[in-house]
């Protein structure tokens, strides 16, 4: 036996983390859910763990696009007169 053994599982893959995911897996690159933003969301951890949701950008995050939001929706309403009180 070898000194230096595999990382991979007990049945003799030597990867250590087996066949990695691929974006060419009959989907389309998930995009950024930040509101306006069309960048491709960061890939997912290679040692697993679902994809993240938002691009590489540090201001993209689950609190600024919730902002956002709030945001354009009050952009929103007052452009369409609602919530003028008259």
């Amino acid at each position: 036996m070898s000194p230096h053994r595999p990382l991979g599982p007990v049945h003799g893959d030597p990867s250590p983390t087996g066949p990695l995911p691929s974006a060419s897996g009959g989907r389309p690159p998930k995009i950024c859910i930040y509101p306006g933003c069309e960048r491709a969301a960061v890939p997912a951890h290679l040692l697993g763990g679902p994809q993240p949701s938002f691009c590489d950008l540090e201001e993209h995050n689950a609190l600024t696009a919730h902002q956002e939001r709030q945001r354009l929706a009050a952009q929103q309403r007052s452009k369409e007169g609602v919530g003028d009180g008259e």
